[in-house]
């Protein structure tokens, strides 16, 4: 393999041709020199090779997929991905296969763990039907092991703009029962992709405050919120119960000492 792909940039086409069709006949582990890097020519794994991984990620079965053989053709993809290699088509018809498997999946961490990176590879996929219907399948289906990961996966794929209300919706409604270590994990650690994504959980996350859940919840929006609206709290204070407002008044003056509930326009309202 090490001789192909040294000597093949010097082959003819017809050379390179009868190669490339060879080199689909062949493992993974043969194939294993084509992908590393660096690499300046891709001549030897377009074409046959890479439309073998294609097909391999277009057609996997579930409850039961061949993981090991699956991630392989995943990172091989990616490798191609960051040399210039692209195929909307491609990349369409894995999300679409996605879609159709992914309820059929097992919650445990190995279905995650090829979800999850699947969803990366797919990250470079143009806008379409076929990732909205992936981002919103998934967005449905969190799982029960690590849900956090599950939705910042959702929220950086390529969705078009009348598909985001809904995974809105969905990350929402995750929001407002999770508990607050899930939450903190997804609003801290991936809050470069909810910013990108324009999703902002400070509203959930208060309402969980004034429901009297804690003082956490409006540490964790503030938190998230990076001190940048200095009226945060006291405007979410304006829809406090009035048998909880002394209590909540205190917890927002504890949580963020620079606020005075008494010179905010939660007076007016009041």
């Amino acid at each position: 393999m090490w001789t192909a792909r040294l000597a093949g940039p010097r082959a003819t086409d017809q050379q390179q041709s009868a190669a490339c069709d060879a080199f689909r006949q062949l493992d993974d582990d043969l194939l294993e020199p084509l992908f590393e890097a660096p690499i300046d020519d891709l001549w030897a794994v377009r074409g046959p090779v890479a439309d073998e991984l294609v097909e391999r990620l277009s057609a996997w079965e579930a409850p039961a997929p061949d993981y090991p053989s699956l991630v392989v053709g995943i990172d091989r993809l990616r490798f191609l991905v960051e040399n210039g290699w692209t195929d909307a088509e491609g990349l369409r018809k894995m999300a679409t296969r996605a879609v159709g498997q992914l309820g059929a999946l097992p919650d445990d961490s190995q279905s995650f763990g090829f979800i999850e990176q699947l969803a990366a590879l797919l990250r470079t996929a143009p806008p379409g039907d076929e990732i909205d219907q992936l981002a919103t399948s998934m967005a449905a289906r969190p799982g029960t092991f690590n849900p956090p990961a599950r939705f910042a996966s959702v929220l950086r794929l390529p969705v078009q703009e009348n598909t985001k209300p809904a995974i809105t919706n969905a990350v929402t409604a995750w929001l407002q029962g999770a508990s607050l270590d899930a939450a903190r994990r997804f609003v801290i650690d991936d809050a470069e992709a909810l910013t990108d994504f324009d999703f902002d959980p400070a509203p959930t996350l208060t309402k969980r405050w004034l429901a009297v859940e804690g003082h956490e919840w409006a540490e964790l929006a503030v938190e998230f919120d990076d001190d940048s609206d200095a009226e945060l709290l006291p405007k979410a204070l304006a829809a406090a119960p009035d048998g909880h407002y002394p209590v909540l008044a205190e917890e927002a003056v504890f949580v963020n000492p620079i606020v005075d509930h008494r010179d905010s326009p939660i007076v007016d309202h009041l």
